[in-house]
This record gives structure tokens, C-alpha cells and sequence, in this order.
């Protein structure tokens, strides 16, 4: 991704999630079970601008994981059969 900060994804204490790639916004819920996760987008969101492949292969890719760790203050979600991965690192404000 040229410009990682524009994919950024928040995991919500209560199962809930929210995430932006380029222009879409959305959310969507999330469980895990040990190092498990399942991931399901519910809604997104581009308003008035038109998102790249690349945003659709993050959502893809988001709900593609199945395992995740943290490390580091950094959250990295593996992708599976998939194959690779995706690495979130924490905001400033967080």
C-alpha cells in the first residue's frame, strides 16, 4: 500500500469494529477465541468518491483472517490460506 495511513482498523472492546480504506468508512464485528478471529464487514461507505482495488482487497483481506497476535503495539492479522498478512501499527491518540 503506498499510503498505509489511509487503512487504519479499530477493534472495539464490545465485538464491533470500525475501519477506512482511501475513501471508505465502515464497520463490521469481530470475534476471537484464543488467537482465532473472524471478521465480517456489515457496512462501508464511500459517499461520493469511487475506492481503488486496493480498498476492496483490504476489506477482502480483513475478513479473510484467521489468526491474529499483538506484538510490540502492533496488531498483525494472518490471512491464512490466503497467505500473508496484514500489520496495524497503534495511533497517537490511542
Amino acid at each position: 500500500m503506498s499510503k498505509p495511513e489511509k487503512y487504519t482498523l479499530q477493534l472495539l472492546a464490545n465485538g464491533w469494529l470500525r475501519f477506512s480504506a482511501e475513501c471508505l468508512k465502515g464497520e463490521g464485528i469481530y470475534e476471537t477465541h484464543g488467537d482465532r478471529i473472524v471478521i465480517a464487514v456489515t457496512r462501508s461507505d464511500a459517499g461520493r468518491c469511487r475506492p481503488g482495488p486496493v480498498a476492496e482487497h483490504f476489506i477482502q483481506s480483513l475478513e479473510a483472517a484467521s489468526h491474529y497476535h499483538q506484538t510490540g503495539g502492533r496488531l498483525f492479522l494472518d490471512l491464512g490460506r490466503n497467505g500473508g498478512g496484514l500489520s496495524f501499527s497503534r495511533s497517537k491518540d490511542q
